[in-house]
């Protein structure tokens, strides 16, 4: 990305002692430069989306699609573990390629957690040159694995892996959802 002339800048909205934790918790190099925005000025300019049910309910109708009930519970988990540190934790995000100048050569706004970017995509845009196919390839299930593993480890390390706690934590998001989702049918 260097060789392309590209910077790589994240907006959060989260405070900074929240987003030191978040990057320890993290465990892996962070590739670019990092910028708080409490106000979420910036995501209002970008129109990102914000809101409770598009937090809760789309994560977990695509979720179970693309990944399954186990990745819907691991997500959840995740959200559970860190919603401390999000910030705003109803505040989606978005990916953007930007300039030179005022120039927006692709956006996207998240719908929900988990509405990524094509990151194949999003990659090929920035470094492809007049006349070439670039072959960009991210493995996302590889990236995932390593990050899973890289948590469950971390877990394991803080005795936070115990299967009662698991079931628990199951049995409260399963509650939750059902909850949410008679209150939305039936208003």
């Amino acid at each position: 990305m260097d060789q392309a002339g590209v910077a790589l800048i994240f907006i959060g909205c989260a405070s900074v002692e929240q987003t030191r934790e978040f990057l320890d918790r993290l465990e892996l190099p962070f590739p670019g430069e990092l910028y708080i925005d409490l106000a979420r000025k910036s995501h209002k300019a970008f129109g990102l989306f914000r809101g409770i049910y598009q937090s809760l309910i789309p994560p977990i109708i695509d979720g179970v699609q693309k990944y399954g009930w186990k990745g819907v519970i691991e997500g959840a988990r995740l959200g559970w573990e860190t919603a401390h540190l999000a910030g705003d934790s109803w505040q989606q995000g978005g990916t953007f390629l930007l300039g030179p100048g005022k120039a927006c050569h692709f956006a996207h706004r998240e719908a929900h957690p988990g509405d990524w970017a094509d990151m194949n995509f999003v990659l090929g845009k920035f470094i492809q040159k007049e006349g070439e196919d670039n072959e960009i390839a991210v493995d996302y299930k590889k990236a995932i694995s390593t990050y899973l593993d890289v948590r469950e480890t971390n877990r394991a390390k803080a005795g936070k892996n115990s299967n009662a706690k698991v079931m628990t934590f199951t049995a409260i998001i399963l509650i939750a959802l059902i909850a949410l989702l008679i209150s939305y049918f039936l208003a």
